[in-house]
């Protein structure tokens, strides 16, 4: 396993891999992470969509509870624990920060990362029949359920 170090670039403190050094501008390794930071930022901007239209995405599921969008008692759940509401995609230098960040972390603690200092929506908006998809998947063989239905907004199917 590749050890992790710290390098200084200009004022910023970087945690990066052994031998994955920020090289600055051009910087192969950041290049290399552009197409996949780019794919998480869409997956949020898709969530963040979905979850404005209660209309056509009627539910909204979590690790285990299936609510009913709105609900009051998911709007602390929408978003990871230390983010707020506020979703804009960086652009400028704070991408370039993000992309930095993203392409220097070992892979395994990108997601973590990210889902705790982005406003990353915890729950996913679905329609009908992604929901039921979603409940079918989460009950076992023998009708054992891994999910519970919240308590606040009863969805029902």
């Amino acid at each position: 396993m590749a050890a992790l170090l710290l390098a200084v670039r200009g004022s910023t403190v970087v945690e990066t891999i052994e031998g994955r050094e920020c090289l600055g501008e051009g910087c192969p390794v950041c290049m290399q992470g552009r197409k996949g930071l780019d794919r998480f930022f869409d997956d949020v901007d898709e969530c963040h969509r979905r979850y404005g239209q209660p209309g056509l995405y009627p539910f909204a599921a979590g690790r285990h509870t299936l609510h009913r969008t709105p609900c009051s008692s998911d709007a602390h759940e929408m978003y990871g624990a230390g983010t707020d509401a506020g979703h804009h995609r960086p652009v400028g230098s704070r991408y370039e920060s993000c992309l930095q960040t993203y392409s220097h972390l070992p892979e395994l603690d990108r997601d973590d990362h990210f889902a705790t200092h982005y406003p990353y929506p915890a729950l996913l908006a679905m329609t009908r029949e992604e929901a039921l998809s979603w409940m079918k998947e989460r009950t076992g063989p023998k009708g054992g359920k891994s999910y519970k239905l919240c308590r606040v907004c009863v969805p029902e199917l």
